[in-house]
């Protein structure tokens, strides 16, 4: 009795150790997973940001190229006044130069619109990838808090299985008795005996009332 009280709390303490090992094993495997998934979304997240970079670099240079075309125009304009013996400051020269730089202006304003519209659509996908890392990340928190929980209700259930078995199989034994190893103890003494005056009287009870 004793080895198959020992066999069978052995078993489901075995049973428990496996319970844990596999919520364990699956636990590390989604954390692995979520924890890709959180360094692939960093990385995107980096590239965007050097690529939001670039898109200033871009916008600066076409900047530049229109103002060194605005350039080149104004001196070709006064080049060409001052070869016709006209003054810049006046007439038709003054018109011709302020509708060019009044065109210079609306290219420059549209460029730097695009360039404000680029750059927010590309830092709403540096937000957006930041947003699935943290996710992610969330991710595998629970999941490591979810196999705790799970891992704390196998040990309560392992150990309540244990003591289960200890209490039916190993801990009914039934006595009568004092009991003594094991060994049922009969008293040799009696609650009856023989009265020498009559049958059989109780034990410390005579029919006679002087006895």
């Amino acid at each position: 009795m004793c080895l198959s009280v020992g066999m069978m709390m052995g078993l489901t303490a075995l049973q428990g150790v496996s319970q844990i090992a596999a919520t364990n094993q699956q636990a590390k495997a989604q954390q692995a997973y979520y924890d890709a998934q959180a360094q692939a979304a960093e990385q995107n997240a980096d590239i965007q940001a050097k690529k939001g970079e670039q898109i200033a670099e871009q916008y600066a240079y076409e900047q530049q190229k229109l103002n060194d075309r605005r350039r080149l125009v104004a001196g070709q304009q006064a080049a060409a006044f001052g070869a016709a013996g006209i003054s810049g400051d006046m007439g038709t020269a003054l018109d011709l130069s302020d509708s060019s730089f009044r065109a210079y202006r609306k290219d420059s304003n549209q460029l730097l619109s695009n360039q404000r519209n680029d750059q927010w659509s590309n830092y709403l996908g540096v937000v957006n990838y930041k947003n699935q890392a943290n996710a992610a990340r969330a991710s595998a928190y629970n999941v490591k808090q979810q196999a705790k929980q799970q891992n704390i209700g196998t040990i309560l259930g392992t150990a309540a299985g244990i003591f289960g078995a200890y209490k039916n199989y190993g801990g009914s034994g039934k006595t009568g008795g004092s009991s003594n190893g094991g060994f049922v103890y009969q008293s040799p003494y009696q609650n009856n005996y023989t009265s020498p005056y009559s049958g059989i009287a109780p034990l410390g009870k005579s029919k006679y009332p002087y006895f």
